[in-house]
């Protein structure tokens, strides 16, 4: 039998574990404190996670190291240049 999920909440030693020992694992991440807090927090799990996948493509990398605040921030309020932006990063990262 495969395992296809592991919960957990946002510890940075599990998820390396689980990374490492169930490569075909899908990670749920929980959070007892919830609200705008665990979005903020999931944005920023799954940016690290990609741009450690990126590592041999430092150009790529870095878009999206400095994506941070343009992921968080309300699409309503994006300048025209920050939306385009928005949607360049969401198309070409789906996680």
């Amino acid at each position: 039998m495969r395992l296809e999920a592991v919960a957990m909440d946002m510890n940075t030693a599990f998820d390396l574990e689980v990374q490492r020992h169930c490569p075909q694992a899908e990670v749920v991440l929980t959070c007892s404190i919830g609200g705008p807090l665990l979005g903020g927090r999931v944005v920023d799990r799954v940016r690290v996670d990609q741009a450690n996948a990126l590592r041999d493509q430092p150009t790529a990398r870095r878009v999206i190291k400095r994506s941070r605040w343009l992921l968080l921030r309300n699409r309503d309020n994006l300048k025209d240049e920050q939306a385009i932006r928005l949607e360049e990063l969401l198309a070409a990262n789906a996680p």
